[in-house]
């Protein structure tokens, strides 16, 4: 299935946070841009939090992920990666969401997204959460006006149908989803894992 991805404009982070006691996200590797594995799309921070997918520049590359020992943990304003694991538990799915170190609402739980190799020599990331599950990345459309949003999904056919049920859209996706695809994100400025 191909998504014809509605355009969402790169911003940087929240400037009113303020907060210089809440840890920074540990940086120790190189800031990176993620794609999808034919680099026609980038994963893109928004200033509220959500992760959305943009059409990918060749003119214009934005290192904006933030990584330590070879997996992303957040992006360079600062901010981590977190999904709500009740959420995952109940529907199979669950928002991807950018937290500041103080404000992790309750129930969220950080994750972080590691690229691993798949059919032989491709490479993709996975999020994987801090017991050591994983989930796909996935990106869906909705219908109304706003752009597109990211979820994590346990499984590649059933969560996309999960998304898309319109019960939904107070709970888990903030809309009504047109609809959803597996995103095949990856990154060549970092090393896969086996």
């Amino acid at each position: 299935m191909f998504l014809q991805v509605r355009q969402s404009t790169p911003s940087s982070g929240d400037d009113d946070d303020d907060d210089t006691t809440s840890p920074a996200v540990v940086t120790t590797g190189p800031n990176i841009t993620i794609t999808d594995v034919t680099a026609t799309l980038q994963l893109q921070p928004g200033a509220d939090g959500n992760l959305n997918i943009t059409q990918a520049s060749s003119a214009v590359s934005f290192n904006n992920w933030a990584t330590q020992d070879g997996v992303v943990n957040g992006d360079t304003e600062g901010r981590y990666l977190i999904y709500y694991p009740n959420v995952m538990q109940e529907y199979g799915v669950s928002r991807l969401r950018l937290a500041a170190w103080g404000s992790i609402p309750i129930g969220a739980t950080l994750v972080t997204m590691s690229q691993i190799t798949v059919n032989g020599n491709n490479s993709m990331f996975l999020a994987v959460d801090t017991l050591g599950n994983s989930y796909y990345p996935v990106v869906c459309l909705f219908s109304s006006a706003q752009t597109n949003k990211v979820f994590l999904s346990s499984d590649t056919t059933v969560g996309l149908t999960t998304l898309a049920d319109s019960s939904l859209r107070y709970t888990v996706t903030g809309g009504v989803v047109d609809e959803c695809s597996v995103l095949a994100l990856n990154s060549s400025a970092i090393a896969t894992l086996a």
